[in-house]
């Protein structure tokens, strides 16, 4: 495949991605002229470098369930601690005027 037809197909998966996207936003949150940011319509996601941390501990851990592997299990485990708690600081070390 030549540098031209990748760019191509990675742009067509990106214009489908973000169509899915779109489609999804449209049907669970409706379009208002004010909003009132609360628990519900505030959508974190993790960005390039959060899911190529869940990608490698699903990697991880397969491979850990492949070849049976404890400490493979432990690192995957720890990987996946760490990647949800570090969610839960940042949300702890926010003031509290943004948490209301």
């Amino acid at each position: 495949m030549s540098g031209a037809e990748q760019t191509a197909a990675r742009s067509s998966f990106g214009k489908w991605v973000n169509g899915r996207a779109e489609r999804w936003l449209v049907k669970h949150v409706p379009a208002l002229e004010r909003v009132t940011l609360h628990r519900s319509n505030i959508f974190i996601l993790p960005a390039s470098q959060g899911l190529l941390f869940i990608i490698t501990a699903m990697i991880i851990f397969v491979a850990a369930i492949n070849y049976v592997l404890s400490l493979a299990f432990a690192l995957a485990f720890l990987m996946v601690s760490l990647f949800g708690s570090s969610g839960k600081l940042v949300g702890e070390n926010q003031p509290k005027s943004a948490r209301q």
